[in-house]
């Protein structure tokens, strides 16, 4: 156990600063956010429609999607 708390820490200590990018909320500019929406409408229409159409025909695989 000393041995696992010695080199949580020591990772902690020696650890680097990672430069990682995140874009927070209300950082997309509304024209990427349009674009991008557009982008994924098309294929978020395609999946319910699917998902529709096999809960349809198979009630069995509508707790398998949730």
């Amino acid at each position: 156990m000393k041995k696992i708390l010695l080199f949580t820490i020591s990772m902690q200590l020696i650890s680097a600063t990672a430069h990682a990018m995140h874009i927070s909320e209300g950082l997309l500019p509304l024209n990427w956010a349009l674009f991008w929406f557009m982008a994924a409408a098309p294929f978020v229409a395609l999946g319910v429609r699917q998902l529709n159409n096999l809960a349809k025909t198979d009630l069995a695989m509508k707790p398998l999607v949730g």
